[in-house]
């Protein structure tokens, strides 16, 4: 990650990637060069944080609801969104640290009868 001075994110060096990385951004061999490099465009927002061509509508509305419905309490939308954007791109694995939100048994059998519906 590169940060700013205010500690806020605002870019990122691929380090490693994947074919699938490559063929779903339309990149070609990224390793060591910035995420601005490629998406000019999309590296700074408004409000300073770097935007996500993976962000879709259909994956902000996944993630909405899964708040909206208690799935995922308001305090993680960010996990709702990380599970959405897996979601709308067809993840099958997920790999996280995140037991509370993510990994979670309890919760991940809410989120499947969810997007079952």
């Amino acid at each position: 990650m590169i940060y700013s001075d205010d500690g806020g994110a605002v870019d990122f060096i691929h380090l490693e990637v994947n074919a699938a990385y490559e063929a779903l951004t339309g990149t070609t061999n990224p390793v060591g060069k910035k995420m601005s490099a490629f998406f000019p465009e999309y590296a700074r927002s408004n409000k300073g944080r770097p935007r996500n061509r993976l962000i879709t509508e259909q994956a902000l509305d996944i993630a909405n609801s899964l708040v909206a419905k208690g799935i995922i309490p308001a305090k993680a939308a960010e996990d709702a969104l990380h599970i959405a954007i897996a979601t709308v791109n067809g993840v099958d694995y997920l790999l996280t640290w995140n037991c509370r939100h993510i990994a979670n048994p309890e919760i991940q059998r809410g989120i499947a009868a969810h997007l079952e519906e």
